[in-house]
């Protein structure tokens, strides 16, 4: 089950040199982590995971009811320490996502779930596969369908991403 895992240490006043906090990254990775200038409190980074999350649907909700797949299988975990108590609001691409306390940032959140940029790419790629059209035929006559198309169907076809031929 891990997604990614992102954990940023901002005990520091100042980010170290090179504007960068410490960091540690399991299956993602983040970069010009910085000091928000509207307050000391918070801070920016960007995020870029190496996977997506499982997708949140309605089939996703039934099956967490009966078995904790969250738990187990679709974690992407941000984890800060060292932010002063409070409650912060974790944003995405300038979007409100979730508001967490700096303790429940300390022990990490998981935006597997939330409405993140990479939870909207999940759920796209999970509409183009079911909306795809698949056929499963006999290979004899696949074949034989493909030699009465005039040509530039059977290029056309070919460089489709919607349609699969078997």
């Amino acid at each position: 089950g891990l997604v990614a895992e992102v954990e940023i240490d901002v005990t520091s006043k100042e980010p170290a040199p090179k504007n960068s906090f410490n960091s540690v990254c399991r299956n993602a990775s983040v970069s010009d982590i910085k000091v928000l200038e509207s307050t000391a409190k918070g801070f920016s980074f960007k995020y870029a995971p190496k996977a997506l999350p499982f997708p949140v649907t309605p089939d996703y909700k039934t099956v967490e009811t009966l078995h904790p797949i969250t738990e187990k299988l679709n974690r992407e975990i941000i984890r800060v320490k060292g932010l002063p108590q409070g409650s912060y609001v974790l944003k995405a691409d300038g979007a409100e996502i979730a508001v967490a306390t700096a303790e429940e940032l300390a022990k990490g959140v998981n935006i597997a779930i939330l409405a993140t940029p990479s939870q909207k790419k999940a759920q796209e790629a999970t509409e183009s596969v079911l909306g795809a059209d698949v056929a499963v035929q006999p290979a004899a006559e696949a074949s034989a369908e493909d030699e009465d198309k005039p040509a530039e169907e059977k290029t056309q076809s070919k460089s489709s991403d919607d349609d699969f031929d078997f």
